[in-house]
């Protein structure tokens, strides 16, 4: 952009994240730095508080406008805004700040239809493949750091290993890996707090956290069972220290390549490989240059113009053109044809979207055991995966257990409309809350309910007014459902 050259007004509706100050810190300094990054293309006005769209546009006189959704809040208050609908005229996107297998998805669908949003960007490099039925309309913004807090404070490198971040079922590399590593070398391990827990004010965060990798040689992290590109990633070597880190297509997409500019690592290797490095320490240290080159170079926080890239082609866009991005880090660009070139990513599937496939498999050949214990085997990786409890549900159904199936299905819903605030649950799932009542017994609730969300369209709920209305007596009209 020519200096010269005023930048497009933004306007940013984001959470109030503030009350983050008081626990996990360091989420609110993520959101923080979300608006620096911003604010490199845009003038950004951030709104963080209830209001009246068409005022705060009064108001900024915005050229875009951003809604922050799908957050899974830990303290984050999500804020109200009236009157979305109006000021058709200014573009609006939505960004999904969350995990691609978040349970606050269906939360966010419902926000791009009550907001009349069609475009939308996801931190997460996985998003396209957890939210198929945005294909076409959602890109990714991903993940980066702040250089001017993860840079090399040239600090002396007196901590053997860092190990950091939380290990449990969502992490299995780190579950797998880091015990081993300690058996072996000696470490700086930080506690695990929950994101909420007043108790994680005391993790080290922002410039801290940052010199404290700068100190250390080796620092271990993974991306999720998904597979995912997480922040620690780049805050590793951004620090300039040495990245050891499980492999995957994410990972390879980033530009990270084994003994060039990281580590990669499993359960079998690790030892092998922490042992090498250390014995090797020139080697060592041209490793981690390469990665701190790479971040500096493609993963900063100035690095990261897709939004901006989506605004300035979007004013002109032609008939028969379309916008596409090629690859979870790369530019947003035009295209008038697509090719099957032109589409690599979503990435391979992650593991629980394997076992989901799986299970799926089971349901129709009608061996529910199985498909239960796959259901659970995703569970283990994310106990509240959405997939997997509204598939829980069906084999509860198909066991014959219809208030089973009930209450799994009216606690996805209440995690939608009543956790997350969405106005509408998903359409599926209430569709199947609908059939189960039916099953247990429960008509007449059913009857009352069956419009308690007159906005809700999907094919799987007309099919539960049908039976409904068939077994009620009632007529359902075309449109319905």
């Amino acid at each position: 952009m020519n200096s010269s050259e005023r930048k497009p007004r933004l306007l940013f509706f984001q959470w109030d994240h503030r009350p983050n100050a008081k626990a996990a810190n360091y989420l609110l300094l993520h959101m923080q730095q979300q608006v620096k990054c911003l604010q490199t293309h845009f003038d950004v006005a951030v709104v963080n508080h209830d209001c009246d769209y068409a005022e705060m546009c009064d108001l900024h006189q915005p050229d875009l406008v951003l809604f922050e959704s799908g957050y899974r809040s830990h303290g984050s208050r999500r804020i109200t805004v009236a009157n979305t609908r109006c000021n058709a005229a200014i573009p609006k996107l939505a960004l999904h700040n969350g995990d691609a297998w978040c349970d606050r998805r269906a939360g966010f669908l419902s926000d791009l239809d009550h907001w009349g949003i069609e475009t939308c960007f996801s931190i997460a490099t996985l998003a396209p493949q957890y939210m198929p039925e945005l294909k076409g309309r959602l890109f990714v913004w991903p993940n980066f750091v702040d250089p001017d807090i993860f840079h090399d404070y040239r600090q002396q490198k007196v901590i053997p290993v860092t190990q950091t971040g939380q290990v449990y079922g969502l992490y299995p590399w780190r579950q797998q890996v880091f015990p081993k590593i300690r058996e072996r070398y000696p470490c700086l391990v930080s506690p695990q707090h929950a994101y909420e827990n007043s108790h994680a004010a005391r993790l080290l965060s922002g410039e801290a956290y940052a010199r404290v990798l700068n100190a250390s040689h080796v620092v271990p992290t993974c991306g999720t069972v998904a597979g995912e590109v997480v922040r620690k990633h780049f805050e590793i070597p951004g620090a300039n220290a040495c990245l050891v880190t499980e492999r995957s297509e994410a990972i390879d997409a980033a530009g990270f390549v084994d003994m060039e500019n990281c580590v990669f690592a499993d359960q079998h290797t690790i030892l092998d490989r922490l042992d090498y490095l250390f014995s090797h320490p020139e080697e060592m240290a041209q490793i981690t240059a390469a990665g701190y080159r790479l971040v500096h170079e493609r993963h900063t926080l100035y690095c990261r113009p897709q939004i901006y890239q989506w605004y300035m082609l979007d004013r002109d866009l032609g008939p028969g053109e379309q916008i596409i991005q090629r690859d979870p880090f790369g530019d947003i660009v035009r295209v008038r044809h697509v090719s099957a070139s032109d589409m690599r990513f979503p990435l391979s599937p992650a593991r629980d979207r394997s076992l989901i496939q799986l299970a799926d498999y089971f349901l129709l050949a009608d061996r529910i055991g199985k498909a239960e214990k796959a259901l659970e085997r995703c569970r283990d990786y994310v106990a509240y995966l959405p997939e997997a409890r509204f598939r829980l549900a069906l084999c509860a159904l198909r066991c014959g257990d219809a208030a089973r199936a009930c209450e799994l299905l009216a606690d996805l819903i209440k995690t939608t409309t009543v956790d997350y605030g969405a106005p509408d649950p998903d359409p599926v799932e209430w569709a199947w809350f609908l059939l189960a009542l039916v099953c247990d017994g429960r008509l007449g609730q059913a009857r009352q309910l069956q419009h308690f969300y007159p906005r809700l369209r999907h094919g799987e709920l007309r099919r539960a007014h049908l039976v409904i209305g068939r077994l009620t007596g009632t007529a359902v009209s075309p449109g319905e459902g």
